[in-house]
């Protein structure tokens, strides 16, 4: 499986916001900060990363249009 490293990302962790970079390798989190190589890069510099957020943004009881 491949991995993944996202680069210089605004990663929000639960003490706080640091710049790291998040080596991804079968679908999870396997290091940050520790890993330089991996079969694809990704870019973060001046991006927030949120390592497992779940958006819980719904429209459930939106009236627009009603």
């Amino acid at each position: 499986m491949k991995s993944t490293l996202i680069k210089k990302g605004f990663v929000c962790f639960e003490d706080g916001i640091r710049q790291a970079d998040i080596y991804i390798k079968n679908g999870k989190i396997s290091s940050i900060n520790s890993q330089t190589n991996a079969d694809e890069k990704i870019d973060a510099d001046g991006f927030y990363v949120l390592p497992g957020f779940i958006d819980i943004h719904t429209h459930l009881d939106d009236t627009i249009g009603k």
